[in-house]
């Protein structure tokens, strides 16, 4: 909920205790990943897919309300299981010609998820 804070902690709060093997969340979390919010996330057992990446700055922003901008905030996450290795994650900042699909910046992440059997 890009309102309430208290609503986007408490959903966070409920994606921390989901434990799937292998599990990838991505999403439009309307905050960066140093906001308290996501600390139960990061604190267990989920890590940022882009976490070469800063929460905000020069050609990472992953929205830009119509406007093509590439500086700003990462908003957009991509958080795997522990057993997943990030093999390259960036933001595609290219549109291709013709109306914006979107107001956000696609995030290409390419994970090596290993087979449990």
């Amino acid at each position: 909920d890009e309102r309430s804070s208290t609503v986007r902690a408490d959903a966070v709060r409920r994606l921390a205790t989901w434990s799937p093997t292998n599990a990838i969340i991505v999403g439009d979390f309307n905050c960066t990943v140093d906001d308290p919010v996501l600390a139960p996330l990061l604190d267990g057992r989920w890590h940022d897919a882009l976490a070469d990446l800063p929460a905000s700055g020069a050609g990472v922003a992953t929205h830009h309300a119509f406007t093509g901008r590439t500086d700003g905030t990462r908003i957009d996450h991509v958080f795997v299981s522990r057993e997943s290795d990030v093999k390259s994650a960036r933001i595609v900042h290219h549109n291709p010609p013709g109306p914006w699909a979107s107001d956000h910046w696609p995030v290409l992440v390419e994970i090596d998820v290993p087979d449990n059997g």
